[in-house]
């Protein structure tokens, strides 16, 4: 089920802990080839590929294997990656790629614009859930040589050079996966990519385990020569784990965070703003109740965002204003309506929809599937179950 677009909790600050030996600013020095980096987990990764995902958890691990078409400077702008060049056409109804030479996927097999293309209309168009909005304008992707990609749009997407990074539209080799049941393909769990670090084992509910490319493109990277993300029980594992020296980077639950950022043996590493994460509701609108406005709306004023923050964020962010947080700077406004914690006015909305209680006080019931990306998510979908319970709306937190 999920938010009024109104209440975005927004976090200003992730905590990711490192050791002294691996403080920021050290890393900003002559970088040492060699090493492995073990790095804390939760939950366990579904499949290790985002090419047709939006898995959060499933991003972390396969940006190291996949490159993207373009990757992001310091401000979110587009810079190359695979793409190495790009061109709009004046009437923006087509997008020329021209991609990278000497590309291989780690099976030694070159990258071409075979491998966009299909990626692109087999893969992100069909079974992407945000790709199928993001490139639904794409009619057809020319492929004139193996370098070159041209999308042809139906109408402009401004938006969609910007979509084309590594954790969004992962490119996919077209020769493992045409043909094939694509969402059961062995290589969703075994991936073959094209970025600094290449696939060797994952062991269920304890590792997966990532070794330098050899012959990646950007020589002299990766300088690590592993990276292990090792799975642990729950985000409070994570906390111990970084204490007693067995994972070397983690995010911590808010609640560790100031606890934490006093050993001296770790250093908090905040995320720029720019990065922040922010959690909100999204609605799936095929539900008929969800498409009455005043249901939205009683749902936000139902929600305290306020006590989210406090007492689950431990004050670690801010309330958001509007759908996107204000680090977005090229799609926020805070011109938008306000929906203070309000229960009562909640419950006037209903009857005005016409959700009256039953004999058990349910006026709508609904499923709720927050997604994986640690404990305080699942906190938070328990108190929304809560506050929304108050008011007649049951949720079967999923």
């Amino acid at each position: 089920m999920p938010i009024t677009r109104r209440h975005i909790l927004q976090m200003g600050l992730v905590s990711v802990l490192l050791p002294s030996g691996f403080s920021p600013l050290r890393a900003a020095t002559a970088p040492q080839q060699g090493g492995r980096l073990i790095i804390g987990q939760f939950p366990e990764a579904t499949l290790l590929t985002s090419g047709f995902s939006t898995e959060g958890i499933a991003q972390v691990v396969s940006t190291k294997i996949f490159d993207g078409l373009v990757t992001y400077d310091t401000s979110l702008n587009p810079v190359p990656q695979l793409a190495t060049a790009w061109k709009v056409s004046p009437d923006q109804l087509s997008l020329s790629l021209d991609l990278r030479p000497g590309v291989t996927w780690h099976d030694g097999t070159p990258f071409t614009s075979a491998d966009v293309a299909f990626s692109c209309l087999e893969l992100w168009k069909k079974y992407h859930s945000r790709g199928r909005s993001t490139f639904a304008n794409v009619v057809s992707v020319d492929t004139p040589d193996p370098l070159k990609a041209i999308f042809h749009l139906s109408k402009p997407a401004p938006y969609l050079l910007s979509a084309l990074g590594s954790s969004e539209s992962q490119v996919l080799p077209k020769h493992l996966y045409q043909g094939t049941d694509i969402l059961q393909n062995p290589h969703n769990i075994a991936p073959i990519g094209t970025g600094p670090f290449r696939f060797v084992e994952w062991k269920r509910g304890e590792y997966i385990a990532l070794a330098r490319n050899p012959h990646y493109w950007d020589q002299p990277k990766p300088y690590l020569d592993e990276i292990i993300y090792r799975v642990l029980p729950d985000p409070a594992a994570q906390s111990v784990a970084l204490e007693t020296g067995e994972i070397q980077l983690g995010a911590v639950p808010p609640g560790d965070i100031d606890r934490l950022a006093q050993e001296p043996s770790l250093v908090l590493a905040p995320v720029p703003p720019r990065y922040s994460l922010y959690s909100g509701l999204a609605f799936n609108l095929d539900k008929p109740f969800f498409r009455d406005v005043r249901v939205r709306r009683a749902i936000a004023h139902a929600i305290d965002t306020r006590f989210i923050l406090k007492n689950i964020y431990y004050g670690h962010g801010t309330v958001g204003t509007g759908p996107l947080p204000v680090q977005v700077k090229p799609f926020y406004t805070d011109d938008v309506p306000n929906y203070p914690f309000n229960p009562a006015r909640a419950i006037e909305l209903l009857d005005e929809a016409g959700f009256k209680p039953d004999a058990k006080g349910t006026r709508i019931s609904a499923i709720f599937s927050p997604q994986a990306m640690g404990d305080a998510a699942y906190r938070q979908a328990e108190y929304i179950r809560t506050a929304l319970g108050q008011v007649g709306i049951a949720l079967d937190v999923q």
